[in-house]
């Protein structure tokens, strides 16, 4: 469940992390003018800028998002692990919200990326396939 917005969540993570706007924007090499767009909430990310975004605080992305999920970031080993209900629910809510951000172009390997998962057995995979191939028509 999403209970904050991306806005909230980039300046609540450059604080804990200890980093201020002019040294997040030399690590991602854009303009402190555009950090500031995306804290005032006038710019949300597409899903390469969120990962980066992510990746640069060493939070996970569906935190960053404002979903209600663990701030950390998993390691692989841990992301190779079957997924339980409660984080198939939540991992289901963040699909939705960036499936919404797609063009019909965009959908297809989306849809190959999930059906490929690990962490999934065969009736999720079903499942969520099934839940975006309804949300794009």
């Amino acid at each position: 469940m999403k209970n904050t917005t991306f806005a909230k969540r980039l300046t609540q993570a450059l604080k804990i992390r200890g980093i201020t706007a002019a040294e997040f924007s030399r690590r991602m090499g854009i303009s402190e003018a555009v950090i500031s767009q995306y804290r005032s909430g006038k710019y949300e990310p597409k899903q390469d800028r969120l990962d980066e975004f992510a990746k640069a605080l060493d939070v996970s992305e569906g935190w960053l998002m404002g979903y209600d999920v663990p701030m950390e970031r998993k390691s692989r080993e841990e992301n190779k692990k079957p997924a339980e209900d409660g984080e198939l629910a939540e991992d289901m809510a963040i699909i939705a919200e960036l499936v919404s951000r797609l063009t019909p172009e965009q959908l297809d390997p989306v849809i190959t990326m999930i059906e490929n998962m690990p962490r999934l057995n065969p009736d999720q995979l079903s499942s969520i396939a099934e839940v975006i191939k309804n949300m794009a028509k």
